[in-house]
């Protein structure tokens, strides 16, 4: 897909720490390092996208300087993979796209909006620093920091991460207004890596597809970047969420379509 500007980013690597004996996967910090733009360093001597997101679970190299982790933590699923350093995404499919909170309740909705990716493999982390989000109109927007996601995660891009302005939802990344909107009416979600020329996922949904209040779900049975391109695997929303009265899932799996 050649509709998307292309920007070459040269980025360094950051270290990062996957360990099967984690409880969450995050970016090493602490004695004198900083966290990517955006993060926060905690207690854990982790990064993390919040002030107020629980620390990750002690782990067996963890730093004795650092303070203790959160002791309500569960311990981490001893068979959890280990997902190496995280990867940029260069190929059809490795994200999909699940959900799209096109049409809210609220009013003005724009605030409200939001879509969801999801990560299908269970043992590879993507990090979506340099990708870009757009539609074949030229709308569109570059993620300009560290976005990891996990094997089996989904993550949240949203007109805003204020949650008591977009009706309660945890976004990962908020990206300008200005540049990029769910449009209530035919639109497209195209999730683009400028350095591969290559389209990782891409939705185009039609006015009749979405309810107002209703988040558009991808069926469970649906979840790749093939079977996601028909209004077949799609279907309204029924689960409550946030503050607004609309219906969705963010950040988590969809329940099976009707």
């Amino acid at each position: 897909m050649r509709t998307l500007l292309s920007i070459a980013i040269l980025a360094a690597a950051i270290p990062a720490c996957f360990k099967p004996s984690f409880d969450a996967c995050a970016i090493t910090c602490g004695s004198g390092e900083l966290c990517p733009e955006g993060m926060t360093c905690l207690g854990d001597g982790m990064c993390h996208r919040s002030a107020g997101e629980a620390l990750c679970a002690a782990r067996p190299d963890a730093d004795p300087n650092q303070p203790d982790a959160d002791p309500n933590q569960p311990d981490a699923d001893p068979n959890r993979p280990d997902a190496g350093p995280p990867v940029t995404p260069d190929t059809l499919g490795q994200l999909v796209i699940t959900e799209l909170m096109i049409d809210s309740n609220a009013n003005p909705d724009q605030a409200h909006e939001w879509f969801e990716l999801h990560n299908p493999s269970d043992s590879v982390t993507y990090d979506l620093l340099g990708l870009q989000v757009g539609d074949t109109l030229f709308d569109f927007f570059e993620i300009d920091t560290s976005v990891l996601v996990r094997p089996g995660e989904y993550v949240i891009f949203g007109e805003t991460d204020d949650m008591d302005v977009n009706g309660g939802v945890r976004v990962d990344y908020d990206y300008p207004d200005d540049a990029f909107n769910l449009t209530n009416d035919a639109d497209e979600v195209i999730l683009y890596n400028p350095d591969a020329d290559m389209n990782i996922d891409d939705v185009a949904y039609g006015a009749t597809w979405f309810a107002t209040g209703a988040a558009l779900s991808l069926d469970p049975d649906s979840l790749n970047a093939t079977d996601n391109d028909a209004q077949l695997s799609w279907c309204d929303a029924t689960t409550s969420f946030g503050t607004a009265g609309d219906l969705g899932s963010p950040g988590a799996a969809n329940p099976d379509c009707p």
